[in-house]
């Protein structure tokens, strides 16, 4: 007789040629364990292998939830935030959130904190969400770790320190989150928590606008037009420019249209200017 981590191996595999059938999904509903009812839910959230269906990731989730498991609990919790499978719900949210917590899951004490930084599902308690960040950021969490150190330099729920701030940004940039590797380039651009240094804010400003951070786009822009801890480079300035314009970015809208009507990096034209300062208007 197949047992239930047996089953999934055996879906997992038949699933890279078809996607999983009904007769699958239900026993894996009705006889799998929590870990694999996590393991395929997480499949039909994604859209990985399978066709994406959050009614059917919700439901192997909440098995799982409630059966205690902390993953299950947590991702649940995000799909009553988010409204994905299942009615948008902030007071359940928080709940699956707070139950997961509890058992140490570090994703959802992250998540337990910007509901209580935001007031989603309970009242705004920055102090708690502090809290929270911290419990998670301890465990590597890169999201908390960020979350905390933005806590740190804001003095949002805890007195404001700049050199702790910096210190978990690192740690968040360091794991690869982005908005922190951009924070931490704003820290070494502006001096926050560290002496200037333009060089290594570049570095930082680099790695976030590669991943598609459009506010470190602009700025990198701005530092290769200025040459600014990198050589002065009116082309590279253009092409940064560019991607943020793209992305909707208003002011990479207005210094790319500049850049056309002087011809800074970029062939002068007067016409793609007038466009691109029509776009930010």
């Amino acid at each position: 007789m197949k047992t239930a981590s047996a089953f999934f191996v055996w879906i997992v595999a038949a699933m890279a040629v078809h996607a999983v059938g009904v007769s699958e999904f239900e026993t894996m509903l009705e006889k799998g364990n929590a870990y694999d009812c996590v393991s395929l839910a997480k499949l039909f959230y994604f859209g990985s292998e399978t066709e994406q269906d959050f009614t059917k990731a919700v439901k192997l989730f909440y098995k799982a939830a409630t059966e205690g498991n902390p993953e299950g609990q947590y991702w649940l919790a995000k799909m009553y935030s988010d409204g994905s499978g299942v009615k948008q719900r902030s007071d359940k949210a928080y709940v699956w959130a707070f139950a997961a917590s509890r058992q140490g899951y570090p994703d959802a004490q992250n998540l337990l904190g910007v509901f209580y930084s935001n007031g989603l599902g309970v009242a705004t308690n920055l102090v708690q969400a502090v809290a929270c960040f911290t419990r998670a950021a301890e465990q590597g969490n890169a999201k908390a770790q960020f979350n905390l150190g933005s806590s740190y330099e804001y003095g949002t729920g805890v007195e404001k320190n700049l050199e702790k701030a910096l210190k978990w940004y690192r740690k968040s940039a360091e794991q690869g989150c982005v908005p922190a590797q951009a924070a931490l380039g704003a820290c070494y651009q502006h001096g926050i928590g560290v002496p200037v240094n333009f060089n290594i804010s570049a570095g930082w400003y680099a790695k976030a606008a590669e991943q598609g951070n459009v506010p470190a786009q602009l700025v990198l822009g701005m530092l290769f037009e200025l040459g600014k801890g990198v050589d002065l480079d009116d082309v590279a300035a253009a092409g940064w420019y560019r991607r943020a314009a793209e992305a909707g970015n208003a002011e990479g809208q207005v210094r790319l249209g500049v850049c056309y009507e002087l011809g800074k990096g970029v062939p002068q034209n007067m016409t793609s200017a007038l466009h691109w300062y029509r776009q930010s208007a």
